[in-house]
């Protein structure tokens, strides 16, 4: 049974809201006319009422070694120095399939990185995804569960929910994937794991088809090229 969880309206520590006034002011100051948001699982957290000190930023057009540049350099003419920034290359072994820049400011730890698009090949021995810049629809649904695939949109203050089901999935306490569970979990199979945890972290209950997916031998048969 699923335990439904009251949401809480997202707010911002000191520590979160200069940070992003200093992003949106690399941004302007640059001139990238980029649109900043945060993603995934610090936006869970917030809407749960609990704090979280990792954030990763999703960025529309460009990279995020190409951001934390712009970053270094504006913090720089204003006499003041960003942690080191780290470059995490792809190793697609370890799901890591884009470079990632990591800083941090104030405290909190940041990455950087574009919104995404991922295509499979359709050999089941051969799971690595080709990446491909992305809008935030395909990011969204490329993700494991719609209570990760919001955004916080820095730029408009905003929470955005383009899949329609990531806050009402979240207050109902459902562990349900973005797009046809089958697909999700053939595209990466250790999601099925993450459903569990999930599910036993928060008292959420798996959707049903997303049981039946788990379950299938097309799933198991994937993983045991993984």
């Amino acid at each position: 049974m699923a335990r439904p969880t009251q949401l809480h309206e997202l707010q911002l520590k000191d520590t979160e809201e200069e940070l992003f006034s200093i992003l949106r002011e690399t941004n302007r100051q640059a001139g990238l006319n980029t649109t900043l948001r945060c993603a995934g699982g610090w936006v869970r957290d917030k809407l749960l009422g609990k704090d979280s000190v990792d954030i990763d930023i999703a960025l529309d057009n460009l990279l995020g070694t190409q951001f934390a540049e712009h970053l270094s350099a504006y913090l720089e003419s204003k006499g003041q120095k960003a942690g080191r920034i780290a470059v995490v290359q792809a190793n697609p072994e370890k799901s890591k399939h884009l470079e990632t820049a990591k800083v941090k400011i104030n405290e909190l730890e940041v990455d950087l990185v574009n919104l995404r698009s991922e295509t499979y090949v359709s050999d089941a021995a051969h799971r690595i995804p080709e990446m491909a810049f992305g809008t935030p629809e395909q990011d969204a649904l490329r993700r494991d569960f719609t209570f990760n695939s919001m955004f916080y949109n820095i730029n408009t203050g905003s929470v955005e929910d383009f899949t329609g089901k990531g806050k009402r999935d979240l207050a109902d306490g459902i562990v349900r994937t973005p797009m046809q569970p089958q697909e999700t979990f053939m595209d990466d199979p250790l999601r099925v794991l993450r459903a569990v945890r999930f599910a036993a972290r928060f008292g959420f209950q798996l959707e049903e088809t997303l049981e039946h997916a788990a379950a299938s031998q097309e799933v198991s048969f994937t993983s045991n090229f993984q």
